[in-house]
């Protein structure tokens, strides 16, 4: 087991996110007993018993983020970054709506597509241009077609990808036409 760690762990490059290698600080907490209790409900109102440090842990996680993201409302709770990702698109946007996100060929996840949560609640989907060149979304040529398509949320991000998308960048064009810029950051490998 030692070797196959070491192995998996140091000398390897995991590029299935899956198996991606956690850090010693987020593999913490599936080291003890919270990872295998049961949360179900809001703070203060769960469905089982003993989970007063649970409410503890996730009240301070939604304080810090709510204040980090100056948010007035926060909830830590979703289960994947999928189901995140449907909860978005539940919230900010109505069917026949337009989002533009990577292409699949490109990195995209199936949860930015019409086959995933958007085709769900009947969005349409537009990808955003890609420079094979650069393996990255081309910048330039984003801001053109997040102007001409007014999506209402512009997704960055993707299963996997080796650069930092341009959040920055296409921030300033999604606001400027009243689009969420979502970036679903869970594999970078910058």
């Amino acid at each position: 087991m030692k070797v196959h760690n070491r192995w998996r762990r140091l000398e390897t490059i995991n590029l299935i996110p899956s198996e991606n290698v956690m850090s010693p600080l987020a593999e913490y907490i599936y080291l003890n007993d919270m990872e295998g209790r049961y949360a179900e409900g809001t703070l203060g109102s769960r469905y089982y018993q003993g989970t007063k440090y649970i409410d503890k842990l996730e009240g301070l996680l939604a304080n810090l983020m709510g204040e980090l993201f100056h948010a007035k409302f926060v909830d830590v709770r979703p289960i994947s970054g999928t189901i995140a990702n449907a909860s978005v698109y539940a919230a900010l946007a109505q069917p026949g709506d337009t989002i533009v996100s990577v292409p699949l060929n490109s990195g995209g996840h199936i949860s930015h597509k019409t086959t995933g949560a958007p085709g769900i609640f009947r969005l349409k989907v537009v990808d955003l241009p890609w420079d094979n060149e650069e393996f990255n979304v081309d910048v330039d040529e984003s801001i053109k077609l997040i102007r001409e398509v007014k999506p209402k949320i512009v997704i960055l991000g993707g299963s996997v990808y080796l650069f930092p998308h341009p959040v920055r960048e296409l921030l300033e064009v999604s606001h400027e036409v009243n689009a969420v810029l979502l970036h679903d950051s869970a594999m970078c490998l910058a």
